[in-house]
């Protein structure tokens, strides 16, 4: 069992570094090949890994369960949806979380299912690296082995006086001011047609691009209503999972 994970993840590696490279050679190319890659047993193990230890989906699909019934074989259904074109994501759960430090106030979470969490942890998998090669080194948002905890670093060090004067002391700060603004529900305010151009410039595979914007169609479910999202993006999916790809090491 321990050799089969590891191959999974030596194959996904080689995957990842392959289109990680190709992007920063190809700034501004678009990759059309990748669903392959996405409906891969060895993608959907290595995504079935990733997301087993986190909360049941509003579907009630256990990790647990799904062990009990066998995780092959679930993952093998998923695979023939996904191949055949009858996977259809689900509404998400959309609860309410108190605010950190802002008694009153709340912000949206998104619960998804178990089985649209693994997906999507399948698209991440794939089409990430083709962005990650082309972000700026300051930008620390949402973003595979970076935190808000890198970004005060960041500032920290760029705000440090450079040039030692004739008193061996560092005067003169070159940054004077920090300035911090918050854009006002800026995750449910995202254009679904903004998003979609710009993935569209680096991933030019359609049944990709096709499954990404079913994601963000799928709707909510709050309070027993199914609403429609035409903007927005649900926060609490797979995109947050902080981790560091080896790729990116």
């Amino acid at each position: 069992m321990d050799s089969d994970v590891k191959a999974d993840k030596v194959w996904l590696f080689n995957v990842q570094r392959k289109l990680y490279r190709w992007s920063r050679e190809n700034p501004e190319g678009t990759y059309r090949d990748l669903w392959n890659w996405i409906v891969d047993i060895r993608n959907l193990r290595c995504a079935w890994r990733t997301v087993a230890a986190r909360t049941p989906g509003v579907d009630g699909a256990t990790v647990s369960r799904i062990r009990k019934r066998g995780v092959d074989a679930y993952l093998e259904r998923i695979r023939e949806e996904l191949r055949s074109g009858s996977y259809s994501p689900s509404p998400s759960r959309r609860v309410w979380i108190p605010k950190h430090r802002k008694p009153g106030e709340f912000r949206p979470l998104g619960i998804t299912t178990v089985k649209d969490r693994i997906v999507q942890c399948a698209v991440k998998q794939i089409v990430e690296p083709l962005f990650e090669a082309r972000f700026w080194h300051v930008s620390y948002g949402f973003r595979p082995g970076r935190s808000c905890h890198g970004a005060l670093e960041h500032i920290r060090m760029a705000m440090r006086p450079r040039a030692t004067a004739d008193d061996g002391k560092r005067h003169g700060l070159p940054c004077q001011y920090v300035i911090e603004t918050d854009i006002k529900s800026c995750f449910d305010q995202i254009s679904h047609h903004q998003a979609m151009e710009r993935i569209r410039r680096r991933s030019g595979d359609r049944k990709a691009n096709r499954l990404i914007l079913g994601f963000l169609k799928a709707g909510v479910l709050s309070e027993d209503q199914f609403i429609r999202t035409d903007a927005g993006t649900p926060q609490g999916g797979i995109s947050e999972v902080a981790d560091n790809p080896p790729y990116l090491q």
